[in-house]
């Protein structure tokens, strides 16, 4: 396939994406029909690469424009491939970069687009031509550090600046820093070894599939040290059913939760299935298991990973968490892994720190009440409600559970082993995904 070909497929995703389409979806049209492993890997790291750095990207374009906000987003888009083969990508001629990017403009905004796209670009290669380091050589056109903390290092590390300045509220300029600099580094794939498989066995299995495997951040984990394709994943997995990919906080934040429950249990927002293949590996086999979620689409991805891990005991149920069709008291135990903002992964999900909203985070409350309030309900006396989301965010953590009490759901704080009954695993101190997870009892 031709490199026009690609950077017009990863053009066009990008602008879908723009308009509200989700990534994987996005990916996976602009990688249909591209067959040669070269060109879907450069196809994926083009529309990865310019969602993760767009800020960033643009800080420099605005610098640049005479008119920045002129610009249509066809052609901004453009420029952003642009820059992130000139900046950021080291096997790409730059002649190529620019004569494909300005091609792009072109077909966005017509002659006169086309012209300023080569202008923009090519100072942008004068700045920085025969630069050990591009971006030093880019240093001007950044935020005054000591002027605009929030400002600066919105554009530096590419988040969105209502984010940063959260972060720097809640957390301080060290643990902000330290956390844009996580959520911008390559996620490992890390897998987790499902009991009654051998973490020693399945590292050899690795290795001999041509992988560099190390210890990873949990007892029963590995990490692959390249960074795999999803196609490569795919086929890695496909013939090894003691593996899930899942982040070592995710991994102690399961079994912190699940110690000690009993059946039948019900994991409210299943999909995509690796928490209920570790609790049904965890569980003894006559523990009841119930999934249920909400879309089809994300159904049928658990389906095929509870086929791939030979899980069986697990009934899964297309349902509302909200309006389950479930009798009172039907369960002993209820894992709610609740719908949030996703702050603690978002370096596996470029987009991800875009879509994100600040008034969203108070809807998002409000649905994980709901959902908990229906689990309370779901639940018989004595029973347990395992709370966790994926965010880095007190509302749809902390203050969920103090919404609860206030609208007496009849749940108490139970401690787990440790003496908690809730644990955060924060990236800049545990160094792996974000979490945040509570042990709830329902009296009676």
């Amino acid at each position: 396939m031709s490199a026009t070909v690609v950077r017009d497929r990863a053009w066009t995703a990008l602008l879908e994406i723009e308009r509200g389409e989700g990534l994987e979806t996005a990916l996976d049209r602009a990688l249909d029909t591209v067959t040669d492993p070269r060109d879907r890997a450069l196809t994926a790291e083009l529309i990865r690469g310019v969602l993760q750095w767009r800020r960033r990207y643009d800080r420099v374009i605005d610098s640049f424009a005479r008119h920045p906000g002129r610009i249509r987003i066809g052609v901004r888009m453009a420029l952003r491939l642009g820059l992130h083969q000139l900046l950021t990508l080291d096997r790409i001629p730059p002649h190529a970069a620019v004569d494909q990017s300005v091609r792009l403009a072109r077909r966005a905004g017509g002659p006169s687009q086309s012209g300023f796209a080569n202008g923009l670009l090519r100072s942008v290669h004068r700045r920085i031509e025969g630069k050990n380091d591009p971006w030093l050589a880019l240093e001007s056109v950044f935020q005054d550090r000591g002027k605009d903390l929030a400002g600066y290092l919105s554009s530096w590390h590419s988040h969105p600046p209502w984010l940063v300045r959260r972060w720097l509220a809640r957390h301080g300029e060290e643990a902000t820093v330290a956390l844009l600099e996580h959520n911008n580094s390559p996620p490992p794939v890390e897998l987790h070894v499902l009991p009654g498989y051998d973490p020693a066995i399945e590292a050899a299995a690795l290795s001999a599939f041509g992988h560099d495997v190390v210890a990873g951040g949990h007892a029963a984990s590995l990490q692959l040290t390249s960074r795999l394709t999803r196609d490569e994943l795919g086929l890695m997995l496909a013939g090894r059913p003691g593996l899930i990919v899942q982040d070592g906080s995710v991994q102690q934040a399961t079994e912190w939760l699940a110690a000690g429950v009993a059946g039948p249990l019900l994991d409210m927002c299943a999909a995509p299935g690796g928490k209920t293949i570790h609790l049904r590996a965890l569980l003894p086999q006559d523990c009841a298991i119930t999934a249920i979620d909400i879309e089809p689409r994300r159904l049928e991805r658990m389906k095929d990973n509870l086929a791939r891990t030979l899980c069986e005991g697990v009934a899964v149920v297309a349902a509302d968490g909200c309006r389950t069709p479930f009798g009172d008291g039907t369960f002993a135990t209820v894992l709610l892994d609740g719908p949030c903002s996703g702050t603690g992964v978002l370096r596996h999900h470029p987009d991800g720190r875009w879509r994100v909203k600040a008034e969203a985070l108070e809807d998002n409350r409000e649905r994980l009440v709901a959902l908990a309030l229906e689990a309370a309900r779901l639940l018989r006396p004595g029973g347990r409600l395992l709370f966790a989301t994926c965010s880095l965010e007190s509302e749809e953590g902390e203050e969920v559970l103090v919404e609860l009490g206030r609208r007496g759901a009849g749940l108490i704080p139970e401690s787990g082993a440790d003496g908690d009954d809730v644990r955060r695993w924060n990236p800049w101190r545990d160094g792996g995904d974000g979490f945040f997870a509570a042990r709830l009892l329902k009296e009676g």
